[in-house]
């Protein structure tokens, strides 16, 4: 049980983290759409998801790396860090010298604000790493905490008082960005000297952890080809009105997928120490059976709700999204279910079973958009979303049985995911009875489901209050 709740009290820690680049972020964007229309709302989602798919590349997702190799407690962390340093550095300073040649040819606004926007966004996830690593999760919850904050009162200044537009959203992000750095650095007591390493060092640490980091490039970019091809598929297929309807529809999953992040997150930690224990196989079934009763009978819960969230939450220019979000929130669940699967390699740091996998998602997706949204429209985006997971889900399931076996509880996930595809047509229809029912339903499903869960962490949250 101590396993359990160590994996509950990280997540809990990870989601306060993960605050500020998650469900803040998505906030500045309901809060935006009422101040920006769904044009320049459509172009800041572009260059946000340009910036999230350069991230990974640019500093060689060596911010997963940094933190691998620090749980390895037989290599120092300094070396680590400084290794980790040297890189980021290096790859920082030749991308603002591209950035800077490109920004110049590109008809976008606010091009400072941008190449800043970028720096921030690769260092801001090195030093949470870092810290992670260093298991400084207090700090780490409340780097996320400030972030959030910050973002959030910056944006709604410069949203109401200014005429920045889009570009008050940038600088709001630069601003909680650079100041949560700067508290993890100060309050983290992180070293910052990045100078000379030996051979032994290089060969050591920097050159694998180089090439582990190097081999999750592709997972990311298929993450970002999930969220972001759509939007460029709607914006050369459509208009960029659509694509800013679409980027307020995609928010919604975006959040419940920010959230299972946090679960992730602590897994990866807890599935790496856990990797050599001798029940591994049942540990991980449990947890894996658990995760996946969790989130897909949140996700029917959450399925009906989100059209009248929508109603409340968006402005009125936005509200025909809700037809498109049924089927993106079925991409999370697969999304949760593949990447839970995925720490597998990480386990072993044999990463390259997941940039094969990632590559085969991303190129069904890529097909998928391109062959049929010309013709059916805007559905296609979370359809395609959907197969791309599942085929990922699919293939790592059957790769990483060499690494550990999961026994999968058919009976009772293939009744559930059928009952979410059939929540994602009838959500369609515009009968609030048949919402009702619905509710009902998922709610009572949900409960029964998860009864041991809730009821222990009601019990794990009581214990934290009588103590204090």
């Amino acid at each position: 049980m101590n396993r359990e709740r160590s994996l509950l009290l990280n997540s809990i820690l990870y989601f306060l983290g993960s605050l500020g680049k998650g469900i803040a972020s998505v906030i500045v964007v309901f809060m935006g759409s009422f101040y920006i229309d769904p044009s320049d709302m459509g172009i800041y989602d572009l260059v946000v998801s340009t910036i999230a798919l350069l991230q990974p590349i640019i500093i060689f997702q060596i911010n997963d790396g940094i933190y691998r190799w620090l749980l390895d407690d037989s290599i120092d962390s300094f070396d680590t860090i400084r290794c980790g340093y040297r890189i980021v550095i290096r790859n920082l300073i030749i991308a603002n010298a591209v950035m800077l040649i490109v920004l110049s040819f590109l008809p976008i606004q606010h091009k400072i604000l941008v190449d800043l926007l970028v720096n921030v966004k690769c260092l801001y996830p090195v030093f949470q790493q870092i810290t992670r690593g260093l298991k400084q999760h207090r700090i780490f919850a409340v780097s996320g905490i400030i972030n959030a904050v910050l973002m959030l009162s910056a944006a709604f200044i410069l949203l109401k008082y200014s005429d920045m537009g889009i570009g008050g959203i940038y600088l709001a992000q630069i601003i909680a960005n650079s100041v949560s750095i700067v508290y993890l650095i100060v309050m983290g007591h992180l070293p910052l000297n990045c100078g000379y390493t030996t051979k032994n060092i290089e060969a050591i640490i920097r050159k694998p952890m180089l090439r582990y980091s190097v081999l999750l490039i592709p997972n990311s970019v298929n993450q970002w080809i999930m969220k972001a091809l759509d939007k460029y598929c709607i914006l050369a297929v459509l208009t960029t009105s659509a694509n800013g309807i679409y980027t307020v529809a995609h928010r919604f999953p975006e959040v419940v997928s920010m959230l299972d992040n946090m679960f992730y997150n602590a897994w990866v930690e807890q599935s790496i120490v856990e990797y050599d224990s001798r029940d591994r196989d049942k540990y991980f079934s449990k947890i894996y059976n658990g995760y996946t009763r969790f989130i897909t009978s949140a996700i029917l819960v959450i399925l009906p709700m989100t059209k009248y969230l929508i109603k409340i939450l968006i402005g009125q220019e936005y509200q025909s999204a809700y037809k498109y979000v049924p089927f993106l929130y079925i991409a999370v669940i697969f999304s949760g279910m593949s990447r839970f699967i995925g720490t597998g390699y990480l386990g072993t740091r044999k990463t390259e079973g997941i940039m094969w996998t990632s590559l085969a998602g991303a190129l069904i997706n890529t097909l998928i958009n391109v062959a049929l949204m010309p013709k059916f429209g805007l559905q296609i985006a979370g359809i395609s979303s959907v197969c791309a997971y599942f085929a990922m889900w699919v293939c790592r399931i059957i790769q990483t049985r060499k690494f550990f076996t999961l026994s999968i509880e058919w009976r009772n996930f293939l009744p559930l995911i059928l009952t979410v595809f059939l929540f994602a047509v009838m959500v369609q229809m515009d009968n609030f009875l048949c919402d009702i029912i619905m509710e009902a339903v998922a709610v009572l499903i949900f409960f029964f489901g998860n009864k041991k869960v809730i009821f222990g962490l009601i019990k794990m949250l009581r214990n934290m209050v009588s103590r204090k």
